[in-house]
């Protein structure tokens, strides 16, 4: 009877090893299959949302440019020159394309710097107000009304004009 049972017993265990190894190798081809298809899936989706399915090849892409002349208004006294000019306009303006050139044309001439600040942004619009303040000299005091041109000298306010003919005097 014990002979029995040890036979039976190592009649299961073979049994368990030859199931063992089967499904082993069931399990790693289907575990391969998923690999492969969880590969496929995602190089499908990488390449439909980068857009390389189509030939980009004709396009032509721009350099960036940095551009060191628009400022926002609240860095109006922060500046790394001993001196400079700051011009207040909106850039939708009409008048907006003289205003551009006054300030390029001037800093050509005379080699110092017109940074531009942009009324329409969101970030300026803190600083309009009804009536301007020519005695600026910390940023919480500003207040711009329309185009105004504001000369900085040593981080103080030396000089403040508004209006378009003012402007247009003083950077000509």
């Amino acid at each position: 009877m014990a002979n029995r049972e040890t036979r039976r017993r190592e009649k299961i265990k073979k049994e368990a090893v030859v199931m063992e190894g089967e499904l082993s190798t069931a399990s790693n081809i289907k575990i391969a299959v998923a690999v492969v298809v969880i590969f496929i899936i995602f190089y499908i989706l990488t390449t439909a949302i980068t857009n390389n399915m189509k030939n980009d090849g004709d396009k032509i892409i721009e350099p960036v440019v940095i551009q060191y002349e628009e400022i926002l208004a609240g860095e109006l006294f922060n500046m790394n020159r001993d001196q400079y000019f700051v011009l207040f306009y909106d850039f939708e303006d009409g008048a907006a394309p003289l205003y551009a050139s006054l300030a390029a044309s001037y800093k050509q001439e005379n080699g110092i710097q017109v940074y531009k600040v942009d009324l329409g942004k969101g970030f300026n619009e803190v600083y309009i107000s009804e009536e301007g303040n020519h005695n600026v000299n910390k940023i919480e005091d500003l207040k711009i009304n329309g185009p105004t041109l504001i000369k900085i000298k040593n981080k103080k306010n030396i000089l403040y004009i508004e209006g378009k003919d003012s402007i247009k005097e003083v950077l000509k």
